[in-house]
Formats: structure tokens, sequence, C-alpha cells
């Protein structure tokens, strides 16, 4: 099992290069005076690290991966304008959707908190 101290590290490493790019991009775009500054792209290093992360807590079966959902769509964690979730609540969410049965199926956490 992946450690909590770990997942936390690599999605808080995540947040911390993002938002370097985002400064980074805005610096050059004064510096050029222009508009419009497409960033670098660092994909490819973000990929690895949620691909190794899926290892422990794979897409669901409909092809959803929450750990990509809290980065990007939530802004990691920052749901709304007071609400906020943290890289830990968010491992213990994927510890429990991902925590198998007795009859080896992994339990699946409904909207509601209900497993499925």
């Amino acid at each position: 099992m992946l450690s909590k101290q770990l997942f936390v590290d690599c999605i808080n490493c995540i947040m911390l290069q993002h938002e370097e790019d985002k400064a980074n991009a805005e610096l050059v775009k004064q510096m050029f005076q222009v508009t419009e500054f497409a960033m670098y792209n660092n994909n490819r290093l973000v990929s690895a690290i949620i691909i190794l992360l899926r290892e422990y807590f794979p897409k669901d079966e409909n092809g959803h991966c929450e750990i990509l959902h809290y980065c990007y769509v939530e802004n990691f964690g920052k749901i709304g304008e007071t609400s906020y979730k943290a890289p830990d609540e968010l491992y213990d969410e994927l510890v429990k959707q991902n925590s198998p049965k007795p009859d080896g199926r992994r339990y699946k956490v409904g909207k509601d908190n209900s497993f499925h």
C-alpha cells in the first residue's frame, strides 16, 4: 500500500509545479508584452506521477480518475469559495473506495456514501 504521506507529497508537488508554471507563464507574457502565452509542456512528468498513483488507486469502472478530477476539476481540492479538501482527505476517500470486499471485489462508494 502507498503511504498517505507519499501520496500527499506527490499531489502537493503536482500542485506546486502547476502554480509555478502559471506564474512563470504570466512573467513571460509581461516580459514580451503579449496577451497569450502557452506554458511549456510538462504533461509527461505529471502523467507519469498520476500513472504511478493509479497503480494503487485505479480509475473506476466508468474510466473516471478521482485523482485527475481532484487536481484539475476541483483545482487541487478548492471546492467553491470556502470549501477545501486536503490531499490527505482524498487519500482517505480513495482507500475507502478501493478497500477489497470479502469476495475480493472492491467497494465503490456512491454519492450518498453507500457502498456498491
